[in-house]
């Protein structure tokens, strides 16, 4: 792959080389990913604070120990780094990077406001200027990445063999994504442009246990190639075909029934729109004005269009994107003045249902089994066998 870098985003992919050298007794045999943290926030000033193990911060070439507390506080002036810990000025720099010494170290990032927040991360961390702000990329084992990406996608609670599901779709999306950002001078991004990814999940045991559970394993179709990692929140009762979205058929994302998600917390929700607004849309598509109750509609089962008679169809995900559904799958009533969308599922509704996947595994389904379910015709495998 040939690809322009900007001088900055070589200067980081250098240091996270040199991370990735520094690292590897501690990581032993495992991958390092590396993730620009807080990527859509414009920041200008920072901190950063050892919460296990004791880091070094390296600036112009110089070491600085830190402790575990010891606050090190990063402001952006112009295209360079202006860094200080408590009273001691370390200096102006182009690019720094805080490096564990002691195995796998944590620490803390504090922003603050507008964002005001304070996040625990893994790992070591490289600091920069680019695209006019400060630029935090975190090199962390690839696993340790993994937990804290299925703690951010599924929640807190979810159990063992729906993270451990969770986990297998996480580890295969981020080895078909890599080079993302690669110009950038970083694997992926913390936002859902690639996962969501919130920090450390070493607090909890059970998303830490599935993702070393599945370490080096992946999701592949019947050719052995790796698969569309996707998900959503609730099918609210069936799961929509790749073809009703994306215009585009894939084998393993078809219609599945799926009563395990219809109970939960995301398979209703409900939305009243003014009945002009519902009508200057459907105009806007090609569908002429006609009597009020003649917009109505019952979906009983998914379909890809909102179909009236002697009009033309209109895609259920254009409606859904214009009205800032929560699904594309609602039948419509009209109410007075008020058009009323009772709606199914949260999500495109492609692939693995998270809350169905959660109720399965309640309900004694191992990782294996709620795969299957949703993604028929698929396997998992060491990532080792997988077509290239």
């Amino acid at each position: 792959m040939v690809c322009l870098l900007r001088c900055s985003s070589v200067l980081r992919v250098a240091f996270l080389l040199l991370l990735c050298a520094c690292s590897m007794g501690m990581a032993r045999a495992q991958q390092l990913v590396s993730v620009s943290l807080l990527d859509t926030s414009r920041l200008e000033r920072l901190e950063i604070v050892p919460a296990r193990g004791r880091y070094s911060v390296l600036v112009n070439g110089v070491s600085r120990s830190l402790s575990v507390g010891e606050r090190l506080r990063v402001v952006r002036t112009g295209d360079s780094l202006f860094l200080r810990v408590g009273a001691e000025l370390l200096g102006l720099c182009r690019h720094a990077v805080l490096l564990g010494e002691e195995g796998r170290g944590q620490f803390t990032l504090e922003v603050e406001p507008p964002l005001a927040l304070s996040r625990l991360y893994d790992g070591n961390v490289s600091l920069s200027v680019d695209y006019g702000r400060i630029m935090c990329v975190n090199l962390v084992e690839m696993d340790v990445y993994l937990a804290g990406v299925i703690q951010a996608e599924m929640g807190y609670r979810a159990p063992l063999e729906a993270y451990k599901a969770q986990a297998l779709l996480a580890r295969t999306y981020l080895l078909e994504h890599l080079e993302r950002h690669l110009a950038e001078g970083f694997n992926v991004c913390d936002q859902v442009h690639c996962q969501a990814y919130h920090g450390s999940a070493s607090a909890n045991e059970v998303a830490m246990r599935a993702a070393r559970e599945t370490s080096g394993q992946v999701v592949v179709d019947a050719q052995g190639q790796l698969i569309e990692a996707v998900f959503h929140a609730n099918s609210g009762g069936e799961t929509a075909a790749a073809g009703d979205v994306w215009l585009r058929e894939v084998p393993y994302l078809r219609r599945v029934a799926d009563p395990h998600s219809a109970g939960q917390r995301g398979a209703r929700w409900s939305k009243r729109i003014p009945l002009e607004s519902w009508r200057r849309f459907m105009e806007s598509k090609g569908v002429p004005r006609r009597a009020a109750g003649a917009y109505a509609l019952r979906t009983p089962r998914r379909a890809s269009h909102y179909q009236l008679s002697g009009a033309r169809p209109v895609p259920f995900r254009e409606i859904r994107e214009h009205f800032h559904l929560k699904s594309a799958w609602f039948d419509v009533q009209v109410q007075g003045g008020m058009i009323v969308l009772e709606g199914r599922g949260y999500g495109h509704g492609i692939g693995l249902s998270q809350e169905g996947a959660m109720e399965m595994a309640r309900r004694g389904y191992d990782a294996r089994a709620i795969l299957e379910h949703y993604l028929p015709g698929t396997r998992i495998v060491g990532r080792e066998t997988a077509a290239k």
